[in-house]
């Protein structure tokens, strides 16, 4: 499993330094908003872990603003998921699903 704490996410000065030795201009996303500290910091198999959803519907669900976007780490393709905001979307998926049974049930 690889977690990080967001204690140890690169300062700006690191993050800089990072751009003027990237090799190839990926297109980047970046997660909206800031983290909190304590925050802990997720890899995409952690996240498939969670999620019960694989890679490739992880990203389709990004691209439609449906799914938590990702943070960009220092190393050039690596990205990572804030832990709070993925348990935020579950509990939204929950709440979501919840809300079509009770009206389900209402019309019934």
């Amino acid at each position: 499993m690889n977690v990080r704490d967001i204690s140890t996410a690169p300062s700006k000065q690191a993050q800089a330094t990072c751009k003027k030795h990237r090799r190839s201009r990926g297109a980047a996303v970046y997660a909206s908003g800031p983290l909190e500290a304590g925050d802990r910091l997720l890899a995409m198999q952690e996240v498939e872990r969670m999620t019960s959803a694989k890679k490739s519907w992880i990203y389709d669900r990004i691209s439609r603003g449906q799914f938590p976007r990702p943070i960009r780490l220092c190393a050039s393709r690596r990205v990572a998921w804030s832990e709070r905001a993925i348990q935020a979307w579950i509990a939204g998926q929950s709440a979501a699903e919840n809300a079509s049974e009770t009206t389900a049930q209402a019309t019934e």
